[in-house]
């Protein structure tokens, strides 16, 4: 049995997607391209009593942020796992979350908007749009994905300042962050392609080794990328200059196939985050896990999924 088969991963809404595939192809077998298709699975079904920090062995000191599948709630928790904080909002998902030096969250609420939450949970501001995927602020803005294939670009305050169209470029845009110079990194799942453009739209750089791949960061003139694979995922960083491949971290059975994340900490360490199944890993630089993490919300034997998690070196002052 398939990596893939044995996960038994669920969907949002089996019954839909499955009609859907049989009214788009009533005459043929369903194939890998079909299954491509699908959207992004709530979690897979594990049995395990596994919960909260199942490993703990000198990781990089901070605090961790995250938010689980179908849901409107973001956590930020210590490294032992106990909540420090949680927003929420009354309506929508919450896919790719920020938080601010103020202690404000950025939550991108997928097809409908982007909000600013108050640490109260409270909205400071909202910018209504078909958002999706992923968002990235700066110290002055920030660029969100909107349909189709632009690049939204919003201030602080929530007022937008400007789009770039990339629909040429690629298709299933699913990450974008600014680089230290302002071009932007940008990810085309359905194309395998991970690019470097700039605001007047010249391509500066392109790679496409990957196979539906999420979250590529800039680490010091090198990138980092969830590289999701067919059957196994693995973590690589990539030097630009050769598109050679530097380092890489994989195990047996590690595999997401919708999601994944992946981030370099200060000391070193990478944190990786294995969404669909709804686990977090911290590696060290010979690849030997150090922390370890297991979502906590289930329905059932289904563990939920975990779009992103992300380790802050500081806790913004209104949380000390």
């Amino acid at each position: 049995m398939s990596v893939v088969a044995s996960q038994r991963t669920r969907l949002y809404d089996q019954t839909v997607l499955t009609v859907a595939l049989l009214a788009c192809a009533p005459s043929e077998s369903v194939g890998p391209a079909h299954l491509e298709a699908l959207g992004y699975v709530d979690g897979i079904d594990d049995p395990s009593a596994a919960s909260g920090v199942l490993v703990s062995t000198n990781p990089a000191p901070g605090w961790n942020l995250y938010g689980s599948s179908n849901s409107n709630e973001a956590f930020l928790l210590d490294a032992d796992g106990n909540e420090v904080h949680s927003w929420t909002a009354s309506q929508g998902i919450f896919s790719h979350v920020q938080v601010l030096p103020d202690g404000d969250l950025l939550v991108l609420v997928r097809h409908r908007e982007v909000l600013r939450l108050r640490p109260d949970s409270t909205i400071r501001w909202r910018w209504a749009g078909e958002v999706h995927h992923d968002l990235h602020a700066t110290a002055t803005e920030i660029a969100v994905w909107v349909e189709p294939e632009t690049l939204q670009f919003l201030n602080l305050d929530g007022e937008p300042t400007g789009t770039l169209d990339l629909s040429a470029l690629g298709e299933h845009a699913n990450h974008v962050e600014f680089l230290p110079d302002g071009r932007l990194l940008v990810s085309f799942r359905d194309d395998d392609l991970v690019a470097i453009v700039t605001k007047d739209r010249r391509v500066d750089w392109t790679y496409d080794g990957l196979h539906r791949q999420h979250h590529p960061s800039w680490v010091d003139g090198h990138i980092l990328a969830f590289d999701n694979g067919r059957q196994q995922s693995r973590v690589v960083e990539l030097d630009p200059e050769t598109n050679e491949v530097t380092w890489s971290w994989t195990r047996p059975g590690f595999f997401s196939e919708t999601r994944g994340s992946a981030q370099r900490l200060d000391n070193g360490h990478t944190l990786i985050t294995e969404s669909d199944r709804g686990y977090v890993h911290e590696v060290d630089d010979s690849g030997e896990v150090v922390w370890s993490w297991a979502n906590p919300s289930r329905e059932g034997d289904l563990r939920r999924a975990v779009w992103r998690m992300t380790r802050l070196a500081e806790l913004p002052q209104v949380f000390r």
